[in-house]
């Protein structure tokens, strides 16, 4: 079986996968009672927990010499040449609000670089994937990211910025685009891919939160940049993904990303 032939089945796997999560994630959405606080700072529910274990489980039982990086469950690669990232809620705090704007994040790297990456976000009935080489997709139609004149003021002021809280908090932005805060790292990637955002800013993202909107805003074909720090792939195997933020911001292109780049400074 050629790795091409290996990856389309496993993109067909992980949608049936978030067929199956994302039903039971929205009997769960509107009723979760039982929140934690992680040393992070981030929230962890039951249902991400959840979640975690329903994906993990058909992963193992599917693909048993893959390893499995999760932000709630397996943090550390081990080194298997096919590894699977998941997000099982990106949006907790969204999600133990009430707020219907949080997604299943599903990608699979080979020898350490994604090459498949699903996200699927439940409320909003809408599924973004991506293939190495194949392209970026929503609800099965290509995406790309925006196209915009930097040079037009007055259309750059109508344009989106999707950011994290922690980028007004951590840095002074002078970016020509209207900010938007949504609560889900993942979905603000997507909606870069998508082109309904210019570009898309993260500050401590985990791989899990990137792994698969990184690779649809490059199938998109549009760039990705990390801010600092050591790269976020290929991944390393012996290493706690649960220890390292992997700040990153995502473009149409390079020129607009090192206009951007211009204009962010940490406080």
């Amino acid at each position: 079986m050629t790795e091409d032939t290996q990856v389309l089945e496993a993109l067909d796997f992980a949608q049936r996968l978030a067929d199956e999560v994302g039903d039971r994630l929205i009997e769960h959405f509107g009723g979760v009672r039982e929140v934690r606080l992680k040393s992070d700072g981030s929230l962890v529910t039951q249902a991400d927990l959840e979640a975690d274990r329903m994906i993990a489980g058909a992963i193992r039982e599917r693909y048993p010499d893959h390893d499995i990086v999760s932000e709630e469950l397996d943090t550390v690669y081990e080194g298997a040449p096919w590894c699977w990232i998941i997000d099982p809620i990106d949006g907790t705090t969204n999600f133990a609000q009430g707020i219907p704007v949080w997604g299943v994040s599903i990608a699979l790297a080979h020898e350490g670089w994604p090459v498949m990456g699903l996200v699927d976000v439940p409320p909003a009935g809408t599924r973004y994937h991506a293939v190495k080489s194949a392209g970026a997709f929503e609800n099965g139609e290509p995406i790309s990211v925006a196209e915009v004149d930097w040079t037009d003021s007055a259309c750059l002021e109508t344009q989106l910025f999707a950011a994290c809280s922690r980028t007004f908090q951590n840095f002074t932005t002078e970016v020509p685009l209207k900010p938007r805060i949504v609560g889900s790292a993942a979905y603000d990637f997507c909606l870069a891919a998508a082109g309904i955002a210019v570009a898309a800013m993260e500050v401590t993202p985990k791989v899990w939160d990137m792994a698969a909107g990184w690779l649809l805003v490059r199938e998109a074909g549009g760039v990705t940049v990390q801010l600092e720090g050591e790269p976020m792939f290929p991944l390393i195997p012996g290493r706690d993904y649960e220890a390292v933020d992997y700040p990153q911001l995502s473009a149409p292109n390079e020129t607009i990303a090192q206009e951007l780049i211009q204009r962010i400074r940490r406080r």
